[in-house]
């Protein structure tokens, strides 16, 4: 075995033989191996051990405190008791923990005595998270199996493991069985039997329209087919040969031998071939004609020459139409090719033209309704129109409209950047401030608020390493006015602390800080745009040009700040006519103002001219615009009317498919005359049966189905369902029919990944010295949850940070060793300082100038003396003293080296006290007067350290 294991096994045994002898000074001590345990495996069991060979009743207080956990880790009571009985040894402190969903890295408290107990008054709890789960998922939408009807589905939840160990849980799956509320099946019943309706002829072979029936009840689809029809073939007898109307001829002669008389016409037609021959047929018909074998004519002079309208042009020179006439009467015999009617054309001129300019050019009327991006502005442009008097008096000589404008483009004002550190740690060491910067951008136009801030500071807390008690910063107060009178704002707060209990306090330490805070005394007006220009009264004149009185106004709204001096109304004065003068005209030639008082031969029209009263809606109500007179008048001879044709269809069948109706029309004529009777029937229709084809059996909508991929991996997306249906037993199937649908759905494969925020910055590790500066290693933790979480999704970063502790005490040089012939001596030295012991006499001395440390085995008396200063403790009657300031004094041990261990030590929310993360056992100073824990100072075998190699 090598030197180096025999001096740390030997060390070990001299710290475990002074714990031991330190214990016997107390009763009660608290002790407990592994104190580590996982969330979902409490509780935690801490033991407590009483002094061997002690007698009567002993009570002792615990209490929890927490370091990391928070106050709902912990079930139960935070303090309690634990009473001995007589020669009882050992008892437990049983701490439940709670078994939450929060995702702690660990969590740590203290455990602490206080009563009658020995030197291991605390030790140090950690509980590790090992049960963290995400949120129950949606239910998926199970299958029901059928489209109607009673049914029911099943369907299944799950939740995910996101704990920082995920082989700690596993996947959770729920499943429910519910009802698919699906709607009841139709009721369709049997088709009735076929139905026979009227035959399509009433002779000879025809066809009928047959019908039939089937119901529908609760949930029928919308396409299902109630009525069928078909055509049948049927004959009521066959059809008699009716043979045409002869052609009409006299009976007899004209009634009269000259001018209009009467002649009876007759015609027959013949019933053959059938014994259905209609009862009602008329075989002879009759009929009475006008006749007149001549009488002489009338022909009159031509009338005088009249305009026939209006000059061509409505100013400079012009054509004008003029026309006469003449009659013939008394006679039906007047030439065919006597002229009537003569018109010419004349030259004519209202008055000059005026000249209308040209349209100007757009120009602004007002400003853009927008300071930046896209907004309205009111343009005018102007004409005149000189060099006549014929100036229309509605031509439009102001134009207004409404054009596109914008200033500027809008500014882009980009997201703030994250903060980043602007400066170093504003003290050397225990808490301090950091000024930290963030920024944003304006771009994309010349219209960026002057007063926008492009750049935010703010003070962060730092610390380097641990200095005197600063206190917390007080509460914002308000510095001053805000900076508007109306709207957000801003204001300037201020806050102080103070240093105090040190003169150690930086000299740069910011007591003072301010910040800037938004503020609104009341909300800005919304003042409205101006309304529409509305008339104030009535036009200065009757008619022709005047003036009239406009007014606008406008509001000020949302706010107890609108200025005193705002204007809401405005009037203007505008042009107004009501209407123009009127212009009355000279009276028009007289024209037919009705038909001739018989329809053939001589007799009597009413004649009709009028004026017009123009220009004007202003004409007068008495004005007389119309005069009739009365005049001779002959429209035409007699017409002849031919006999009916046969009936002939005029249009397809009424339905595309199926029994429908057509409908047939036949004609006759009237000729021999332009004057045939305007109520005279040369046309009927009548409606028959027809049926193109069977109508198609057109089938109900497939079930949806997907038609493609989800167009996400992740997250809410859309799919396109398809379905289809036929159309048969027909060969006429709408060429327009839709036979294949489509619908877009959502869709979602699985819920995009949830990336939580980073946890605060946590401990991992004890310090990497034990004493001075070294570092540490701290890591912080982010939940990613979701089954499609990417495999890049960091959720543990790590990170080396300064720490410190007490200054280190006095190097010492290597220890030695001489085996002597009889006795052993264990020599360090350092400057003139010298610490021997000897095997024989058991004697421990330490000399430092006139201080000297002895314990003897045999009186077990520990002595040290520094001046005034006695440190003296005798085993006979177990007093434990030192003057002037300390007493009372016991180690307290921290063996580390894995990730299970404290990272740091706490008494009454002191601050921590930080150790280094090795295979060591280190001693630390703990003094039960301030609760605090200390480095012994000056390296005088307070402190021994066993290196496990």
């Amino acid at each position: 075995m090598s030197a180096a294991t025999l001096l740390s096994i030997f060390a070990l045994l001299v710290i475990c033989w002074v714990q031991q002898t330190e214990a016997q000074a107390g009763q009660v001590c608290i002790v407990r191996e592994e104190n580590n345990v996982n969330e979902d495996m409490g509780p935690i069991v801490f033991e407590l051990i009483r002094k061997g060979g002690s007698t009567g009743t002993v009570t002792v207080t615990y209490t929890l405190t927490d370091i990391s956990t928070e106050p709902e880790d912990i079930l139960g009571p935070r303090t309690g008791s634990i009473t001995f009985s007589d020669g009882q040894t050992e008892a437990n402190i049983s701490v439940a923990i709670n078994d939450d969903l929060m995702g702690e890295d660990s969590e740590q408290f203290l455990v602490s005595l206080t009563g009658d107990i020995g030197p291991e008054t605390f030790t140090v709890g950690i509980i590790f998270d090992n049960d963290i789960y995400s949120p129950w998922g949606e239910w998926s939408n199970g299958d029901c199996g059928v489209t109607c009807g009673p049914a029911m589905k099943t369907e299944t939840r799950t939740r995910t493991c996101v704990a920082f160990i995920p082989a700690r849980c596993q996947l959770l799956n729920e499943t429910r069985t519910v009802d698919c509320n699906l709607p009841d099946c139709p009721i369709i019943t049997p088709w009735s039997e076929w139905n026979d309706g009227i035959c399509s002829t009433t002779c000879g072979p025809g066809t009928q329209m047959q019908r039939r029936t089937r119901n529908c009840t609760a949930n029928c689809p919308t396409d299902l087919t109630l009525v069928e029809t078909r055509t049948a073939m049927c004959e009521i007898c066959t059809c008699p040969v009716i043979s045409m109307w002869s052609e009409w001829a006299d009976n007899g002669a004209c009634s009269t031998s000259c001018g209009p008389g009467t002649n009876t016409q007759r015609r027959t037609r013949t019933c053959t071939g059938s014994t259905c021959c209609p009862a009602d047929l008329t075989l002879v018909e009759t009929r009475t004609t006008m006749c007149e074998i001549c009488t002489c004519p009338v022909i009159s002079m031509w009338s005088e020459w009249a305009d026939n309208g209006a000059c061509s042009t409505s100013c400079g020179p012009g054509t004008n139409t003029q026309r006469r006439t003449r009659t013939c009467t008394g006679s039906t015999c007047c030439p065919a090719d006597l002229t009537l009617v003569e018109t010419r054309t004349v030259m004519c001129e209202i008055c000059t033209c005026p000249v209308i300019s040209m349209w100007s050019e757009w120009a602004d009327n007002g400003a853009c309704s927008t300071s930046c991006g896209p907004g309205t502005n009111t343009q005018r442009r102007t004409r005149t129109c000189t060099g006549s008097t014929c100036c229309p008096a509605d031509l439009t000589l102001v134009e207004t409209r409404t054009a596109m404008c914008e200033i500027c483009t809008c500014p882009v004002i980009s997201m703030w950047s994250e903060w980043a550190d602007n400066g170093a740690c504003s003290t050397s060491c225990g808490p301090g401030t950091n000024t930290q910067r963030r920024t944003r951008t304006c771009t994309g136009s010349t219209c960026c608020p002057a007063d926008l801030t492009l750049v935010e500071t703010r003070t962060a807390m730092c610390e380097i390493c641990t200095c005197p008690v600063i206190s917390m910063w007080s509460e914002w107060a308000d510095n001053g006015a805000c900076s508007t009178s109306c709207g957000p704002g801003t204001n300037t707060q201020r806050r102080t602390r103070t240093c105090t209990g040190s003169t150690c306090c930086p000299a740069d330490l910011t007591l003072v800080e301010t910040r800037t805070t938004m503020c609104e005394i009341c909300t800005c007006p919304v003042i409205s745009m101006w309304s529409e220009w509305a008339d104030n009264g009535a036009c200065s004149t009757s008619c022709g040009p005047g003036t009239n009185t406009q007014m606008r106004t406008r509001t000020c709204t949302d706010s107890t700040c609108c200025p005193a001096d705002l204007t809401l109304v405005e009037t203007r004065t505008v042009d107004c006519q009501i209407c123009t003068c009127p212009v009355i005209s000279m009276w028009s030639e007289w024209a037919d103002n009705g038909a001739c008082s018989t329809s053939c031969g001589p007799g009597t029209n009413t004649q009709m001219r009028t004026r017009t009263c123009t220009d004007s809606t202003c004409c007068p109500a008495d004005l007389t615009l119309v005069e009739t007179r009365t005049v001779d008048c002959q429209i035409c001879t007699c017409p002849v009317i031919s006999m009916w044709s046969e009936w002939a269809d005029n249009g397809a069948c009424s339905t595309s498919c199926g029994p429908g109706t057509n409908t047939q029309m036949r004609t006759r004529t009237c000729t021999d005359s332009t004057c045939c009777p305007a109520d005279l029937t040369l046309v009927e229709t009548r409606t028959v049966d027809c049926q193109i084809c069977t109508c198609p059996v057109i089938s109900m909508w497939s079930e949806w189905a997907d038609n493609g991929a989800c167009s996400t991996s992740c997250g809410p997306g859309t799919n396109t369902q398809m379905r289809t249906r036929t159309c048969t037993d027909s060969t006429c199937c709408p060429a327009d029919l839709t036979l294949v649908e489509t619908r877009t759905v959502n869709c979602q494969i699985c819920t995009c990944p949830v990336i939580g925020p980073w946890c605060p910055w946590g401990n991992t590790g004890l310090c990497s010295v034990t004493c001075g500066c070294g570092t540490q290693m701290q890591a912080r933790n982010r939940v990613c949850v979701n089954p499609c979480t990417p495999p890049d999704c960091i959720t543990r970063e790590e990170r080396t940070v300064n720490c410190s502790h007490a200054p280190c005490p006095t190097a010492w040089t290597t220890w030695n060793r001489w085996s002597g012939s009889g006795s052993t001596t264990w020599n360090r030295w350092s400057g003139s300082r010298t610490w021997n012991r000897w095997s024989g006499p058991s004697t421990w001395n330490r000399w430092s100038g006139a201080s000297t440390w002895n314990r003897w085995s045999g009186a077990s008396t520990w002595n040290r003396w520094s001046g005034a200063s006695t440190w003296n403790r005798w085993s006979g009657a177990s007093t434990w003293n030192r003057w002037p300031t300390w007493h009372r004094r016991h180690f307290y041990e921290v063996t580390g080296g894995t990730d299970e261990f404290p990272d740091q030590l706490a008494v009454d929310g002191s601050t921590p006290f930080k150790a280094r993360k090795t295979r060591k056992t280190t001693v630390f100073l703990f003094d039960n007067d301030d609760r605090s824990i200390k480095m012994p100072a000056g390296g005088g075998g307070q402190t021994k350290t066993e290196n496990r190699d």
